[in-house]
């Protein structure tokens, strides 16, 4: 079921609530294992009774470096971290493929 934004609206406000919406070019959500970045999210913010909710849609997301592995490709390449960042980046986060060369 697809809920058309106005109807969204209509529905928080009707609980008293507000909504908000958001964009950002990229959204980092710090996971347990792994950070994963949203890229081009649309964010509505939802408040109702004094708590706070986001809905994210996003046109995709990326794997995001941990630091110990920034540090081990700015250490083992002898890069900066912007270059080690990049060069997660370009190999899809494969160390194998970053430090194999």
């Amino acid at each position: 079921m697809k809920l058309d934004p106005k109807q969204l609206n209509a529905l928080i406000r009707s609980m008293g609530g507000r909504v908000e919406n958001l964009s950002a070019p990229k959204v980092i959500i710090y996971k347990e294992d792994r950070p994963i970045a949203l890229i081009n999210a649309q964010i509505t913010k939802i408040n109702v009774q004094n708590q706070t909710s986001y809905m994210i849609v996003c046109d995709r997301e990326e794997l995001e470096p941990k630091e110990d592995e920034l540090e081990l490709i700015m250490s083992m390449k002898n890069v900066s971290r912007d270059q080690a960042y990049e060069l997660f980046k370009k190999s899809n986060g494969d160390l194998s493929k970053i430090l194999g060369d």
